[in-house]
């Protein structure tokens, strides 16, 4: 097994590597000090709640979508960072749970970039490990914006995840629920012990992917689906490695590419065995297109 999507190197001469540095270090400060006054505007929003609990939430999209607004633009206009988007087109302002593959932290900036593209950039919600919350800045801001942390265990989980749900269709709460079924970055031990397990069962080893855990996803197909309109599979593949956001942000990286694919949500199935093997597939589906992905020119 051979792990094609390397971490990026970063060959640059010493001066280009110093240049970008110096860049680097003042964005970093930048999104900081944005982030954390973003998050002292969302402090403010339970003041607005006596009055009125959809002004309250539609502060709190303003707020976090002008920060991941000003992050999308930055990465574009000052980090000069491309993305390619290719597959079905996608409408805007529409419901739908989004499932992606997870290598780094970039994959969360280019589906910003998505967001942005389709008018939901302050709508996106996220699955996050329970920890995050405590997090100044981007947790505290995702718990005003009903985030769904999980403490990974599904008997606990379960019934934080119904009652999120629950909210979000007796608010009518507009979202891009997103989740990254693998449950982890991908790395080459996790893929190792991925792909020995997959061989134990009969199933193929996959080579860019993980084996996605289907709890999460049936639970929100299921508790969602009078409220989605479809289903977005994407798929993030990098121009020659897998950058961190350090090497984002001082210009070691150039780019990436996106499939995405659109399914409708009365084409998905309802069984909850099914969903899962719909899952499965679709993982499998993406691993075939990364080998394809990685071997086009990136044309960026």
């Amino acid at each position: 097994m051979h792990l094609l999507q390397s971490p990026l190197q970063d060959h640059r001469p010493f001066h280009q590597k110093a240049i970008g540095l110096g860049r680097a270090l003042p964005l970093i400060a930048f999104f900081l000090a944005t982030l954390l006054l973003a998050n002292a505007l969302q402090l403010l929003s339970p003041l607005l709640l006596p009055f009125s609990r959809k002004t309250f939430r539609a502060y709190n999209r303003f707020c976090a979508g002008s920060w991941w607004q000003s992050s999308v633009w930055i990465a574009e206009h000052i980090c000069h960072y491309k993305l390619k988007i290719q597959g079905d087109e996608l409408p805007n302002n529409e419901n739908a749970i989004v499932i992606c593959n997870h290598q780094e932290m970039p994959d969360i900036l280019l589906l910003l970039m998505l967001g942005a593209q389709k008018k939901q950039i302050g709508n996106l919600k996220w699955f996050a490990k329970n920890m995050i919350k405590y997090v100044p800045g981007v947790g505290w801001g995702m718990v005003f914006l009903d985030c769904i942390f999980l403490k990974r265990n599904w008997a606990a989980d379960r019934s934080l995840i119904q009652a999120s749900f629950a909210k979000y269709l007796r608010e009518k709460i507009p979202f891009w629920l997103i989740l990254f079924p693998e449950g982890t970055r991908l790395r080459k031990h996790k893929l190792k012990r991925a792909a020995e397990f997959a061989a134990s069962r009969g199933l193929r080893p996959p080579r860019h992917v993980l084996l996605p855990k289907p709890r999460g996803f049936a639970a929100a197909l299921t508790g969602l689906r009078s409220e989605i309109r479809a289903v977005y599979d994407v798929t993030i593949a990098y121009n020659g490695g897998v950058p961190t956001l350090m090497q984002l942000l001082n210009g070691a990286a150039t780019g990436a590419r996106m499939n995405v694919r659109r399914f409708p949500v009365e084409m998905l199935p309802t069984d909850e065995r099914e969903i899962a093997e719909w899952l499965r597939i679709r993982f499998v589906e993406k691993d075939q297109l990364l080998s394809e992905l990685l071997q086009q020119d990136p044309g960026i």
